[in-house]
């Protein structure tokens, strides 16, 4: 009999260590009513096309690989987030991948004051 690999989704984490990839599912909340937009970069962000669509007051996970091999949870992830009407950065952090893992990796997005507010659950 031969083994087929394959990663199983545990709770909001994937780290198929066994197979040398890294991965880091987010979960996000969006309790504005902005549409909001999702990047795995800066670069990414400011070229303008919406890669990941957050609805007003909606929920979606976004799933980021780290990389391969035994260094990949040292790689570095980042995290965009944007308005999509407006194209304003709201959030933008990069963290080596086992800190993404070994957080919450729940973003909450919530207005305050006519402001949109990011809670990532990082310190």
């Amino acid at each position: 009999m031969r083994a087929t690999g394959f990663c199983v989704l545990l709770l909001a984490t994937t780290a198929c260590s066994w197979l040398g990839v890294h991965e880091v599912e987010f979960r996000l909340v969006n309790r504005s009513a902005e549409t909001l937009c999702l990047y795995p970069s800066q670069p990414d962000a400011l070229a303008g096309d919406c890669l990941k669509e957050l609805a007003p007051r909606g929920n979606a996970a976004w799933k980021l690989q780290c990389g391969e091999g035994a260094e990949a949870r040292r790689f570095k992830v980042t995290v965009v987030i944007t308005t999509k009407r407006r194209g304003e950065i709201i959030y933008d952090r990069t963290e080596e991948c086992r800190i993404w893992q070994d957080s919450s990796r729940e973003f909450v997005i919530e207005e305050e004051d006519g402001e949109l507010v990011v809670s990532d659950g990082l310190p």
